[in-house]
């Protein structure tokens, strides 16, 4: 039952934070990024580590687009730091060794 009203509470959260990115993707693409660090910070305090993932390479995507810059190159590692449990839970701590090092 706790399980149910969480991912219910989840999916009701994620329904709003993706309205954001949608009206924000395109038009602010730092406002987009915020918003899908937010999605990432709430799906991981959940357990719903497949779209903490998801909203996690969202994000490294629309860095990918954006100018290199001292802001962006931080945003970058400090989602990477807070986003090392996803990893490892999934079993995916080789990929996040590799980004460490390539950012």
């Amino acid at each position: 039952m706790r399980y149910h009203l969480h991912h219910t509470a989840f999916q009701s959260q994620c329904r709003t934070l993706c309205a954001a990115v949608i009206l924000h993707d395109g038009e602010d693409k730092e406002k987009t990024l915020e918003y899908l660090d937010l999605a990432s910070s709430k799906a991981t305090r959940l357990y719903a580590l497949e779209d903490a993932m998801g909203y996690f390479e969202a994000a490294m995507g629309l860095l990918d687009s954006l100018p290199d810059s001292a802001e962006h190159r931080l945003l970058r590692i400090s989602m990477l730091v807070e986003n090392v449990f996803v990893f490892w839970l999934l079993n995916r701590t080789s990929d996040i060794y590799g980004l460490l090092l390539k950012y």
